[in-house]
């Protein structure tokens, strides 16, 4: 293919399409869910600071297995999304103006929790829990316009330079094969980058599944992805069917798991006397226990990745079927 000519930095081109009202809708469920999920994980004792039920208690493997599902897919969705709407927003805007406008949008909030809001939220907690207070700076969960806007920026440096030609949309085999794929990656990096890694935590479903995320909206954008899903993925009704019976079989499987598995460090089910820290447990168990958690690990980090397909794909056909008219103006 014959390489165009660069594009002005800061020249605006066409307007773009009709705006997809779905996808906004999309995001204010995935919204609501990212809530849900912290204040579940702050009872649950996993949370950042706000670890209110960091003991053994019944509630603890309920809501950790509902954290480790939603993790599995919810910010790797978010990053399509956004990314989605990217190539139309640069397209309107020029490149100067797009990283003026998400410099505004994304940094300065970003920016806002990191020195003022995380830090006030951390002296509440100690405050409540009367402990000593140090300012220190805090992302929070403002990690992802963090990685929001840098993805955002590359891009935008970037697409004059990215290969414009047509790419069909992947099937549920290629999808498939990616997350299976990409879990080995996913597993390492949560050893490897000790919780987070540039503010972005590690856990099932984040930086390589984030970033090829990202990268699908793009590509969806451009070559219309997101037209006429059911052609490729069969009826909505049946995507969504097959993330529900999938979760609910993932949901008793891996609550069975918190109650039953000895645990290593902070994979603790609420029974008494399994904790390895016990005077009681004799190296070899120890050993047994350490490896009886890495298997589940991995096994949970392949699952982890097919579900997060599933899903992805039930709430995209989901709310083009059910979400897509717009909100009334005010």
């Amino acid at each position: 293919r014959a390489a165009s000519a660069p594009r002005a930095a800061s020249a605006p081109r066409a307007a773009s399409a009709p705006r997809i009202y779905y996808l906004d809708n999309v995001k204010v469920l995935l919204t609501f869910i990212v809530i849900t999920h912290h204040t579940t994980a702050a009872f649950s004792g996993n949370g950042w600071t706000e670890a209110l039920g960091n003991y053994r208690n019944p509630f603890a493997p309920f809501g950790r297995t509902i954290c480790l599902l939603d993790q599995a897919y919810f910010m790797s969705l978010f990053f399509f999304v956004s990314a989605y709407f990217t190539p139309s927003s640069l397209a309107r805007k020029g490149r100067t103006e797009f990283v003026k406008d998400r410099c505004r949008r994304l940094g300065l909030p970003m920016l806002f929790y990191f020195y003022i809001l995380g830090p006030l939220a951390d002296f509440i907690c100690r405050f409540t829990q009367k402990k000593a207070f140090s300012y220190m700076p805090d992302p929070g969960p403002a990690w992802f316009l963090l990685w929001l806007l840098m993805l955002s920026t590359i891009y935008a440096m970037a697409d004059d330079a990215l290969d414009e030609t047509a790419r069909p949309r992947p099937g549920w085999g290629r999808l498939m094969a990616f997350g299976l794929l990409a879990s080995p990656l996913q597993l390492g990096l949560m050893f490897l980058c000790a919780g987070s890694f540039l503010f972005m935590p590690m856990s099932f479903g984040s930086l390589p599944y984030d970033l090829a995320f990202f990268a699908g909206g793009l590509v969806a954008k451009k070559n219309g992805w997101l037209k006429d899903l059911p052609a490729t993925y069969g009826p909505p009704v049946a995507s969504v069917a097959a993330a529900a019976i999938l979760s609910a079989c993932a949901f008793v499987a891996v609550y069975m798991a918190q109650w039953k598995l000895t645990a290593a460090d902070e994979f603790v089910p609420p029974r008494g006397d399994d904790h390895l820290s016990n005077d009681d447990d004799d190296a070899a168990a120890v050993q047994a226990a350490r490896w009886q958690n890495l298997m589940v690990f991995g096994i949970l980090a392949v699952f982890c990745g097919a579900y997060s397909m599933v899903v992805s794909v039930a709430w995209l056909q989901a709310g083009a079927k059910w979400l897509g008219k717009p909100r009334p103006p005010p």
